[in-house]
């Protein structure tokens, strides 16, 4: 391109309202720098081009007629003007080529190539339309042409702007906004082409879309459109453009511009004017529009047009079409020969998908309420107590009925949509937003499954849900992987990722996989139960086991202990998200959630004979009176455990690992406060949700092993023991913290006392005596603090040594959904 083809832009003033605008006061203005505006290298072309002639002129540049010497054709070429009125030109000027180039439709002008003129000024050519514009068209019929009145007719009109509607839709479908549809920005060819013009202000609104547009702006400040800036041309721009929220501009805003040109086309002028700028655009914020046929009454405008124009300029965004295909059908129904006939079946499928909606609604709505019924019932009933007044056993039936009632109204809010939407597809077996809808609230039901863990009813709605999927919208959601950071303070340590896998009725970590040295993220990572091992020389290797739930990304932030610090017989559970209690209301636990717990140390083991037996014989050389008291009592077991020997000490028949049980809670707290006397740490009982989330992992499983039962895992009343007390260690009783004798062996103390009474407290896991019902690691026992039981024992916790300041690296957490650390 030769410099003196370069043109000069002079600048034209374009009606009131009519042309587009940017009007802001906190937008900076910048210097030309090709290098800092544009976000690649551009080639420079030198002789390629013949410029013809110009074209247009705008805000941004001119667009001039030149000829393609290489392809010998005729071309558009857009120049930018650096200098001109607009601010953030230059960025805006690449970001509508990049985005025009990538919208490949039959109603958008093609982009052939973007480069550099000798002149250092950017351009971009694209196909060269011979026609008019609608604006031209419109002005010529409101001027009574004869020639442009008898070609285009309202139909014909309507014919062209559905063409329209089907280029904004496709933009629309690759996640971008047009922010300037008007007249003037639609060409019709001479042989019955429409364009949709002038990308300039496009937006991408959302990259959530199958093929989304990668845009070309720069992410810095200076280039960022804002909150508050107004751009678009006033006339044809909805409220909320007119407002300048940024934020909520969307597809709605475009069916609004679409709206005022079919306004235009029905009445011959636009729905606001006004003498000024700022008079249009109040008129537009208010969303006042005078009907079509008020604003024309010799036009003789039908009332179902009217009904579409009026519904896509409703101030409202979310009464206007949902898409442009859906105004596409409205127009295309208007105009068949039985207009009426299928204007009203069209309404009619309205009127059933609007009722779908309410009842998928009001199904959420009540599933919502039907899960905190559920959860406050689970608690009223986990805290039931056997001495509890009749008024508190009322509030539980009560909290019975009414959870029943609000699933009957789920139920039946539910039949009611998938009743409305199949009476959609029966008429129309390709409607997509039935199609739609039904694909969601099939969906919407198998995540409730998959949030109570109910494996036949999510297999059942996910087939559901993937056949009314035809174009596999929830890909992405059915693959459930999330993705993976790791942070370890400090940094450097070489990290092994196990996937827990199945095998028999126990999970167990396979498929290691060597990630190198923290920071590390891995993206993606199928969902499931994974343990995350860190070694660092120096350091205590940490075990980290996590869940990747759906779609999930996990970022693990764990702390590293110098070798020494932790004491060898206490695993380590480090903080995060933890899954506690149960769904299934056999369980008498708390209701499943996912709760946040701090990072401690519990002891593997619980506490044997010989070590309290050391206790013990402690408190009697120093109070005989108080060691009796602690004494354990072992009422129900055959075989006496405890004696007192000639030389005044107590001894134990059985072997020194078994579990000491019969202890009240005053017993088991007396020998933590032992311990801390002659140890010098801080030794206590856990809290419940601690206990928990050491004894069932992250993900919450039923049991140490997984979510299956196996007796013979587990010394349990159903066990191969027969219901014996055996010693402690049982490595198939083995939680993913490294935490055993959890699901069998004996009920432990928890420093979780009952809400409403202090002389309970809350004790966990199951014992030599117990079944499954009781084995499962959710169910919680309120025991009184002063009765002991025979198969009653405790372990012992720690809050984790304090650590020195060591400063963390590696990507920041900002987008992160959930995380683990210390």
């Amino acid at each position: 391109m030769a410099d003196r083809n370069s043109p000069t832009l002079k600048g034209t003033m374009p009606p009131v309202g009519a042309g587009t605008e940017v009007l802001s006061d906190d937008v900076s203005e910048h210097g030309w720098d090709a290098e800092a505006i544009l976000p690649i290298e551009l080639p420079t072309t030198s002789n390629r081009y013949e410029i013809e002639g110009d074209l247009a002129r705008g805000n941004m540049g001119i667009i001039q007629i030149a000829r393609d010497l290489t392809l010998q054709r005729r071309v558009a070429l857009k120049v930018l003007d650096p200098k001109g009125p607009v601010p953030g030109a230059a960025a805006r000027f690449f970001e509508e080529a990049r985005i025009t180039a990538q919208l490949a439709h039959p109603s958008i002008v093609p982009v052939h190539e973007i480069s550099m003129g000798v002149d250092q000024r950017p351009f971009f050519t694209m196909q060269l339309i011979e026609g008019r514009t609608l604006k031209a068209i419109l002005d010529g019929v409101r001027a009574n042409d004869p020639q442009l009145v008898a070609r285009f007719g309202r139909i014909r009109l309507l014919n062209l702007f559905i063409q329209v509607c089907m280029g904004v839709a496709y933009a629309h479908n690759r996640g971008v906004i047009h922010r300037d549809l008007k007249p003037e920005n639609i060409m019709l060819g001479e042989f019955g082409e429409v364009f949709v013009m002038d990308w300039g202000l496009a937006k991408i609104v959302t990259t959530d879309v199958p093929e989304p547009v990668q845009g070309g702006r720069q992410e810095d400040e200076a280039y960022r459109t804002r909150m508050g800036e107004i751009t678009g041309t006033p006339a044809y721009m909805s409220p909320e453009q007119a407002m300048g929220l940024i934020d909520v501009l969307g597809p709605h805003s475009d069916i609004y511009s679409l709206g005022t040109v079919l306004y235009e086309i029905l009445t011959g002028h636009p729905p606001h004017q006004g003498s000024s700028v700022q008079e249009i655009l109040r008129r537009v914020r208010e969303g006042v529009v005078v009907p079509p046929t008020e604003a024309a009454p010799d036009r003789d405008i039908p009332s179902e047009l009217e009904a579409v124009v009026m519904r896509c300029l409703a101030r409202d965004p979310e009464a206007r079409y949902d898409s442009p295909l859906t105004l596409r059908d409205e127009i295309e129904a208007a105009l068949s020969p039985s207009s009426r006939t299928g204007m009203h079946r069209l309404r009619g499928t309205q009127h059933s998908l609007r009722a779908a909606h309410r009842a998928v609604q009001h199904f959420r709505d009540l599933s919502r309420r039907r899960r905190r019924a559920a959860r406050e019932l689970a608690e009223a009933t986990s805290n039931r107590l056997p001495d509890d007044d009749h008024e508190m056993v009322d509030r539980l039936w009560h909290l019975e009925r009414h959870l029943d009632a609000l699933q009957g109204d789920a139920d039946q809010s539910f039949a009611q949509a998938l009743s409305r939407f199949n009476q959609v597809l029966q008429e129309s077996p390709d409607q997509r937003e039935a199609l739609e809808g039904l694909r969601d609230i099939y969906w919407y039901r198998f995540l409730e499954a998959e949030r109570r863990q109910e494996a036949a009813t999510m297999a059942t709605f996910k087939a559901l849900a993937t056949q009314h999927d035809p174009e596999h919208a929830l890909g992405p959601a059915l693959d459930g992987a999330g993705a993976l950071i790791v942070v370890s303070n400090p940094p450097g340590a070489q990290t092994t990722l196990y996937r827990y896998t199945p095998e028999g009725r126990r999970y167990v970590p396979t498929l290691n996989r060597r990630c190198g040295a923290t920071p590390l993220t891995l993206d993606p990572l199928p969902m499931g139960t994974y343990l995350a091992v860190l070694e660092l020389e120096g350091y205590t290797t940490l075990q980290m086991p996590f869940e990747i739930g759906r779609q999930e990304s996990v970022e693990l932030r764990p702390r590293l202990w110098r070798q020494g610090m932790l004491p060898e017989e206490m695993a380590l559970i480090p903080g995060g998200p933890t899954a506690i209690g149960a769904s299934a209301a056999s369980v008498s636990a708390l209701p499943r959630a996912r709760v946040r717990v701090e990072t401690c140390l519990i002891a593997r083991e619980p506490v044997t004979l010989a070590e309290y037996a050391e206790f013990l014989n402690e408190q009697l050389a120093l109070d005989q009176r108080s060691a009796r008291a602690y004494l354990p009592q072992t009422e129900g077991i055959s075989t006496p455990i405890w004696s007192l020997g000639s030389g005044g000490r107590w001894y134990f028949t059985l072997p020194g690992p078994t579990p000491v049980t019969g202890v009240t809670l005053a017993a088991a707290q007396a020998y933590c406060q032992w311990r801390q006397r002659r140890d010098g740490q801080p030794w206590r009982l856990p809290m419940e949700q601690e206990w928990e989330k050491a004894a069932r992992g992250p993900e919450g499983w039923a049991y140490s092993w997984g979510d299956r039962w196996e007796p013979s895992f587990c010394c349990c009343g159903e066990g191969p023991e027969g219901g014996a007390l055996t010693p402690v260690g049982n490595p198939q009783d083995e939680s993913p913290y490294g935490v055993r004798d959890v699901v069998g062996g004996v009920r432990e103390w928890t420093a979780s006392p009952h809400p409403r009474d202090g002389r309970y407290h809350v004790t966990k896991g199951g014992s030599f005596l117990t079944g499954r019902a009781d084995c499962h690691l959710a169910r919680r026992r309120l025991q009184r603090v002063d009765q002991p039981a025979c198969d009653l024992g405790f372990r012992l916790a720690l809050d984790p040594p304090p650590l020195s300041p060591v400063p963390l690296s590696g990507p920041a957490s900002g987008s992160i959904d959930r995380s683990v650390d210390r």
